[in-house]
Order: structure tokens, then C-alpha cells, then sequence
């Protein structure tokens, strides 16, 4: 009896401390959240060399499992001894993804950088001859009269006024802030990059092994009904991101190629830079090729007004193009999304968390969709309802007796 009661006060003891707890950390949420928001950031720059680790692991492991499988284990048939053939096979993969990848780093510095400084000069060198073909063109878009002349040029002579007076007296201390604040960022940049690149071929020289700790880990916590659901979903959310990702890179190789043949051609002005902004911007669905048009259009612009309208025209082709038949050929049916939900996701993750959510909101909500999708699927299957949502179009009820569905007829 006396074990019965002290059990009890142990829980009633044990219940109590929890609610304080969990009633000192909503008072910590609420009045302290500045304080938690540093912690948070600061644990976050810290971490932030095994995010790129693991980020830069993630992208290169398709590369590395491809010349591991079908290249190199290929080629040492000779070693009998299993453990040291795949050893052998998964040094020799990592060396070549190495090189591959400084190679392509290389060659765009040595190619894409000293092309984008000549053009980032050229525009500041004739800023002020672009800056009066981009009035004359207004002038005669308003019809050329003298009352539309003479107001254009008094706006254009104070615009004129402050930009020189900024570049006089403030530039130079905006420039400093901006080189100092830049540098410093680029600097930690490079610096998470090397050391998340080291950390990457030590995840991806022993992925089984940190795999294996993890399942470990998880069926040491959890029921195994519940691992195994979380290992089904871990994969499935692999394959939604894989196939997203590396789809989206092949597509917009492509169409930055497209854009780069077209604008040579025509001979129109930063060829590369505007199409490597269409090229990159082009991973976000939808919107990601308007958002690269925007700034590409306004330099195309300021040097030739009639060659940024083609590039409009060629942009706008060039989207139903790769929204009609270039992506669905190359994307497929990997994301399981409909357009609508497409575009609900980028709007969602875009609005909440900007560029990267832009970037990440459609496999995420996809994910998030499946997820969702599948526990609706379990639901009716248990109530002996229909899955197919193409069932409920002409639903009215169901039968609370039988449990049967009714249609119209």
C-alpha cells in the first residue's frame, strides 16, 4: 500500500515538474524570443560547414555511385577480396567527382567571371550613353512633342544631378561598407565550403556505415512499425528530391544554352551573363524564367531598345517551350504535383522564406502532399470508402446503414 501511495506522489511530483517546464519555456518563447532567435542563428553558423557537408554529399553521390558501380568495379574485376575492391572503388570514384568538379569550377571562373567583369564594366563605362538613348527612346514612345521633351529632360537633369552627387560624395563610403561586408561574407563562404567539402567525402566514403548508425539509432527509440514508416518515407523523400533537382540542372543547362546560341546570334549585347541569369533562375518553376528576364531585359535595354523587346518576345516562346515540352519531357511525372499546387507551393514557400523557398518549396510541398495523400488513402480504405478521387465527382452521401456510397444518377 505504502509502494501504491509513494508511486503516486512520484507521479503527481514527476506531472508537475513537466508543466513548470513546459510553462518556463512558453514564457522564454513568448517575452525572450530575441535571445532563442540568436541562439538559434549562432548554433546555425556553427553548424554551417556540416549543412554545406552534407548538402554538397547529397549532390554529389548520383556522380559517385555511378563511377563506383559502373566504372571502377568494372575495371578491378582482378582484386578477389571483396572489402578491398569496394574500398578500392569508392577512393578512385571520389578522386574523379574531385577533379570533375574542380574542373567545372575552374573552367566557369576562368570563362563565365572575366566575361561577367567585362560586361559589369562596359555598363558602368557607357552608363551615361545609356542612360540618353533610354531618354531619347522615351521622347519618342510619348510622340516627341516639345512639352513632353522639355518635362522628360527637367527629370532628367535632376536625376542626372543626384546621381553625380552620390557618386561624389557617397559612393565611396557605400562601396567601402559593401567591398568590406562582401569580402567578409565571401570569405566565410569559401571557408564553410572547403570544410563542408572535406566533411562530404568523409559521409560519402562510409554512407553505409553512418546509414546503418542511423537505423540503428532509430529502432533502439521507436517501435519498428514506426521506423520502418520512417524509412519509406526518408526514401521516397530521396527520390522526390533527386529527381527533382537533377531534372531541373539538366533543364536549365538547357535552356541557358538555347538563350546564350539565340542572343550570339542576333548578335545582342552580354550574350553570357543574361544567360546564365535565365539559366540559373530557370531551376524555379513557373516564375524563375521572368525573374531572370527582368534584370536581363533592363541591360539589354539600356544598349539596344528594339533588341530588348525580341529578347522578351524570344523569352516569353522560350518558357511555353520549356513549360510544354522540354521540362515535362525531362521532369516527367517526378513530382506528383499538379500545376495548381505547383503554384500554390511557390507562392507559399516563396512568400514565407523567399528565394530558397522558392527553390525548395515544390519537392517539399510535394512531400508534404504525398504524406497527407497517403494518410487520407488508409483512412477510407478503413471505412471501405473509394480512393480514387474521380469517385466523390458525382458523390452525394453515404449510407449510414451500409456504409455504401450513393451517386447521382
Amino acid at each position: 500500500m505504502k509502494e501504491k501511495i509513494q508511486n503516486k506522489y512520484i507521479a503527481w511530483g514527476l506531472t508537475l515538474f513537466c508543466v513548470c517546464s513546459a510553462l518556463i519555456l512558453l514564457f522564454f518563447v513568448i517575452y525572450r524570443w530575441d535571445y532563442i532567435f540568436s541562439f538559434i542563428k549562432t548554433l546555425f553558423n556553427i553548424l554551417m560547414p556540416f549543412i554545406y557537408g552534407f548538402a554538397i554529399a547529397y549532390l554529389m553521390n548520383p556522380v559517385v555511385t555511378f563511377f563506383e558501380v559502373k566504372v571502377y568495379k568494372k575495371l578491378i574485376k582482378k582484386i578477389t577480396k571483396k572489402e578491398v575492391k569496394n574500398k578500392t572503388a569508392r577512393i578512385l570514384s571520389l578522386v574523379t567527382s574531385t577533379v570533375i568538379f574542380l574542373g567545372l569550377l575552374i573552367t566557369c571562373i576562368s570563362f563565365l567571371f572575366p566575361e561577367i567583369l567585362k560586361s559589369l564594366q562596359m555598363l558602368v563605362t557607357n552608363m551615361n550613353v545609356y542612360l540618353s538613348n533610354t531618354k531619347e527612346m522615351i521622347i519618342d514612345l510619348f510622340g516627341g512633342s516639345e512639352e513632353i521633351r522639355t518635362l522628360i529632360n527637367e527629370n532628367y537633369g535632376r536625376f542626372s544631378e543626384f546621381l553625380n552627387t552620390w557618386l561624389n560624395n557617397g559612393v565611396f563610403n557605400d562601396a567601402m561598407t559593401i567591398l568590406s561586408n562582401g569580402i567578409f561574407g565571401t570569405l566565410k563562404v569559401i571557408y564553410n565550403f572547403v570544410i563542408g567539402y572535406i566533411i562530404s567525402i568523409y559521409v560519402l566514403f562510409d554512407k553505409e556505415k553512418f546509414k546503418a548508425q542511423i537505423k540503428k539509432l532509430l529502432y533502439t527509440i521507436f517501435d519498428n512499425d514506426r521506423v520502418n514508416v520512417i524509412i519509406e518515407n526518408t526514401l521516397y523523400t530521396d527520390k522526390i528530391f533527386g529527381n527533382f533537382f537533377s531534372g531541373k540542372l539538366i533543364d536549365s543547362l538547357i535552356i541557358g544554352v538555347i538563350c546564350f546560341v539565340f542572343m550570339v546570334a542576333f548578335n545582342m549585347p552580354y550574350a553570357l551573363i543574361v544567360a546564365v541569369i535565365v539559366g540559373v533562375t530557370n531551376i524555379i518553376p513557373y516564375f524563375g524564367p521572368f525573374i531572370g528576364a527582368i534584370p536581363s531585359a533592363f541591360l539589354i535595354l539600356l544598349v539596344d531598345p528594339g533588341a530588348c523587346i525580341v529578347f522578351l518576345i524570344f523569352i516569353t516562346i522560350l518558357q511555353q517551350i520549356d513549360g510544354n515540352i522540354i521540362g515535362p519531357r525531362i521532369l516527367g511525372g517526378r513530382i506528383g504535383l499538379s500545376s495548381f499546387w505547383v503554384l500554390f507551393s511557390l507562392l507559399i514557400f516563396g512568400g514565407l522564406f523567399g528565394f530558397v523557398g522558392m527553390l525548395l518549396g515544390v519537392p517539399i510541398f510535394s512531400i508534404i502532399y504525398s504524406f497527407v495523400n497517403g494518410l487520407i488513402k488508409k483512412r477510407l480504405e478503413s471505412k471501405n470508402l473509394p480512393v480514387d478521387s474521380k469517385d466523390y465527382e458525382k458523390l452525394i452521401s453515404v449510407d449510414e446503414k451500409t456504409g455504401k456510397p450513393i451517386y447521382i444518377k
